[in-house]
C-alpha cells in the first residue's frame, strides 16, 4: 500500500468519523433539552435526527433550535428569502 492509499483511506475514515461525532453532538443535545422540559425544541433536534435535515422558520422555538446548533457547529444554510433556515447533519 502505497503513501497516498493510505492518506485517502485516512481522510475517508476522518470525513465519516466527523459525521458520526456530529450526529453524537446532536444526539446530546436533544437528551438535555427533554431534562430541561423544552419538548418543542427537542421535537426538532429529533426530526433532525431522524431525517437529516429540518426546516426552521421565525419563530421562538426554531430560534433557540438554530442557536443551539450553531453552537455545536452544525451547518446551517439561510434561504433567499430570509424567514426560513435549513439545517443538515
Amino acid at each position: 500500500m502505497t503513501m497516498a492509499e493510505r492518506l485517502e483511506m485516512q481522510d475517508e475514515i476522518n470525513k465519516t468519523n466527523s459525521k458520526r461525532i456530529m450526529r453524537w453532538k446532536v444526539m446530546n443535545l436533544h437528551r438535555e433539552q427533554v431534562k430541561r422540559g423544552e419538548m418543542e425544541e427537542a421535537h426538532l433536534v429529533l426530526r433532525l435526527l431522524r431525517r437529516r435535515v429540518v426546516k426552521l422558520y421565525l419563530d421562538d422555538t426554531s430560534w433557540n433550535v438554530q442557536m443551539a446548533l450553531e453552537d455545536i457547529g452544525c451547518k446551517i444554510n439561510c434561504m433567499r428569502n430570509g424567514y426560513t433556515a435549513e439545517v443538515y447533519i
